[in-house]
């Protein structure tokens, strides 16, 4: 088992929670306008890989916010993405309307998401009755904004996209830099030091030498766990990654989790943590068999995206507050540009507060005892099977 390092750990986490922002640089200033005077609603359609829990929650969480600021007359209840948005294309139009033929799913399949790219593509030049796309993950993203996409619409297209619940915007290609868009018509909500800032606090704690990484072998895949800034951190900490990676990403969710569990028992005994990268195949019923490898050899994981995950398994996740937060945070945006703001000039630097799971079942089990300057940081524990919120956790992130 990895070292412990308690002199490192409040260091570590201090310098997450300061957060080592770097404030993004405001895009180029022409883009396609949501406030013009044409006198009816803005149509929004809405694009996604394929069915996610955070893009179900950061969906919810960006129309409760709509409703809050009037701009939703009702609020549906969370679910599946697709129903939620039926429920709000019955509503009556106002100052939005959300096009109830407008709701687009790839379903993890690279034939399907070819043809939602291509429909949505010829609406936009035959019917022109899109006024904003809301494209939710890294899939989408790519598709709805980069030079190879756009291009094969003509030059000249700029409807708005706001690009929501995306690891690495960056290395996707979705911004320019990781400080400007180079885009005037997108908008993306975005942390360019999270997945670093994440793995130093991981490597302050546990020393590691040899973290496991998985990912689909495709450069969606790459982009989609973050790999540029796993590779970053990596070489300025100076552990190796041992990665398994192949045709993960799968339409059929079974195979997809069968293979991922494959990679984690040959992982398990080359590594000295784990990182549970973000992945269709991670879910609430399959956490526990996909950490079970390592828990048995005693290895730490550490969950890249995976709050909920800890409940089932995983030892130690350090997560933004909610998936429904950066969806409050992107309506706050919409707002922005319903009075005028270009997409590329509205507030983009997400900087949510960060909520700290452990499982205390997990820790024991592979002998681990956590220190003190980490519990003080902790928002929720799992012990016996049962969640005990910890209120110092805010309190102590308030101090600091």
């Amino acid at each position: 088992m990895p070292c412990f390092s308690r002199a490192k750990a409040a260091k570590g986490l201090i310098f997450f929670l300061a957060g080592a922002f770097c404030l993004l640089a405001p895009f180029a200033s022409r883009a396609g306008n949501l406030s013009g005077d044409t006198g009816g609603p803005v149509r929004v359609i809405y694009l996604e890989g394929g069915e996610y829990t955070n893009y179900e929650r950061v969906l919810y969480g960006f129309l409760g916010a709509l409703h809050r600021n009037g701009l939703l007359a009702e609020l549906p209840a969370l679910g599946k993405s697709q129903d939620m948005w039926s429920a709000i294309s019955r509503l009556p139009p106002g100052r939005l309307q959300f096009l109830s033929d407008g709701y687009y799913s790839s379903e993890w399949d690279d034939g399907r998401r070819e043809t939602n790219k291509a429909a949505i593509f010829k609406r936009l030049r035959d019917k022109g009755d899109v006024d904003l796309i809301l494209a939710l993950g890294t899939w989408a993203g790519v598709d709805m904004v980069t030079n190879s996409v756009t291009d094969s619409v003509t030059n000249s297209f700029d409807t708005p996209v706001m690009v929501l619940s995306v690891t690495d915007a960056y290395s996707a290609g979705i911004v320019k830099t990781p400080l400007e868009s180079g885009r005037d018509h997108v908008y993306v909500s975005m942390d360019p030091n999270w997945l670093y800032r994440q793995l130093v606090f991981f490597h302050d704690l546990f020393r590691f030498k040899r973290l496991g990484v998985t990912y689909d072998d495709s450069r969606e895949g790459r982009n989609a766990v973050g790999l540029r800034s796993i590779e970053r951190a990596a070489a300025l900490m100076g552990f190796e990654i041992v990665a398994c990676s192949g045709q993960l990403d799968l339409a059929d969710l079974d195979e997809a989790y069968r293979r991922l569990l494959d990679c984690h028992r040959e992982l398990a005994g080359k590594v000295d943590a784990m990182y549970i990268t973000a992945s269709s195949a991670v879910t609430a019923d399959t956490v526990a068999a996909l950490v079970e490898p390592f828990n048995r050899r005693k290895i730490p994981t550490f969950g890249q995206d995976a709050k909920a995950g800890v409940e089932k398994g995983i030892l130690l996740d350090i997560a933004r507050n909610d998936p429904e937060e950066e969806g409050g945070f992107a309506a706050e945006a919409l707002l922005e540009m319903l009075r005028g703001t270009p997409p590329g000039k509205a507030r983009h630097l997400f900087d949510g507060m960060i909520y700290v799971s452990l499982n205390m079942d997990t820790a024991d089990r592979i002998g681990w005892r956590p220190p003190f300057e980490l519990l003080q940081f902790v928002d929720v524990l799992y012990r016996n099977n049962k969640r005990f919120s910890v209120e110092k956790g805010a309190e102590a992130r308030q101090k600091r």
